[in-house]
């Protein structure tokens, strides 16, 4: 590993004039087993699979849009999440995962989703600090919070 601007010494983080910023950017992401598929159409699962369609573009997808996290449920405002894999065979236009040979394991509420997306989030947090060698928990808490991580 290069030079960081940060260090954890006697169980205490410690900041280079980058540090903070280059912490929030090594924090690692939160990893599901699975894609999140969110719709306005509940009957989504039972058509088979299909290609999304991108109006920004005017042209459709490789396969199915789905996002990494169940927040994009939330930011337009759709009625339906989905727990969801399949073959990831590239990028969308916006970046998100596109799936084929989809399958739908489960739907999700989308409050609780989130919920749990926000727990498991602090918790890839915490145990990020604790790997730097931060042992306090309370000082862990505190530094997520602190910095706003």
């Amino acid at each position: 590993m290069g030079w960081r601007e940060y260090d954890v010494k006697d169980g205490i983080i410690h900041f280079g004039t980058q540090g903070i910023d280059q912490l929030k950017q090594d924090i690692p992401k939160v990893k599901y087993s699975y894609f999140f598929r969110a719709t306005n159409n509940e009957k989504e699962p039972e058509m088979g699979d299909f290609k999304s369609y991108n109006f920004n573009e005017n042209k459709y997808e490789k396969g199915l849009s789905v996002s990494p996290h169940p927040k994009y449920a939330i930011f337009n405002n759709l009625k339906h999440l989905y727990a969801v894999t399949g073959d990831v065979v590239g990028e969308g236009s916006d970046g998100e995962p596109v799936l084929k040979n989809v399958k739908y394991i489960k739907k999700l509420n989308i409050k609780q989703a989130e919920s749990e997306h926000e727990k498991k989030q602090n918790q890839t947090k915490i145990d990020f600090l604790k790997k730097l060698g931060m042992t306090d928990i309370n000082k862990i808490k505190n530094v997520i919070q602190e910095l706003n991580i």
